[in-house]
């Protein structure tokens, strides 16, 4: 049922994309005729369409939906929700960490796009590899540092390399969505 939920609700935001999208994109708000980009017409106010939707939705995310297990951490009342705090804070320092290893990544990418292995295909394709190869180091460097709550939870979450599925799932999801 959640999966048909996700796909019909996806489908019907494709949907909606395609019939509204073009009316936003066509809409001025006053301004001049030609984007900042040189296409004629606001191609940039497509991404205003689901704006007001999407922020709404955050909001109501973020106060409602935390439906993170106890791990035996006491839970507080803040703003009249119950909160876990010590698994927010866990969860929190794992996503900025994550972050922090991506954002690494991208600047060495930026910084690197100059670099002369980029001057053959081959040489490409092992950059984009070195690239990930070195988020991915910095990330568990990161995760050394990391509170043992935080690095314990990771790894009770690693089971699913043992798991072929993972890797069949993984496949057709590179076949089918590039």
């Amino acid at each position: 049922m959640a999966l048909g939920f996700n796909g019909g609700l996806g489908n019907l935001g494709v949907s909606i994309s395609q019939l509204l999208a073009p009316i936003c994109m066509s809409t001025s708000y006053g301004k001049d005729p030609v984007a900042p980009s040189g296409i004629p017409g606001w191609p940039a106010n497509a991404g205003w369409l689901w704006f007001p939707l999407c922020a709404f939705s955050a909001v109501l995310s973020f106060m409602y939906m935390s439906n993170m297990p106890n791990h035996g951490e006491k839970r507080t009342h803040f703003f009249g929700i119950e909160w876990n705090i010590v698994s927010l804070v866990n969860y929190y320092w794992m996503e900025i960490m994550g972050f922090l290893a991506s954002f690494i990544g991208v600047i060495t990418l930026i910084s690197t796009r100059q670099a002369n292995m980029l001057s053959t295909p081959g040489g490409q394709v092992a950059h984009k590899f070195l690239i990930v190869f070195l988020a991915c180091f910095v990330e568990h460097v990161f995760m050394i540092f990391s509170p043992k709550k935080a690095r314990d939870r990771v790894k009770k979450q690693t089971v699913i390399f043992k798991r072929k599925h993972n890797y069949i799932m993984t496949w057709l999801y590179i076949m089918c969505f590039g």
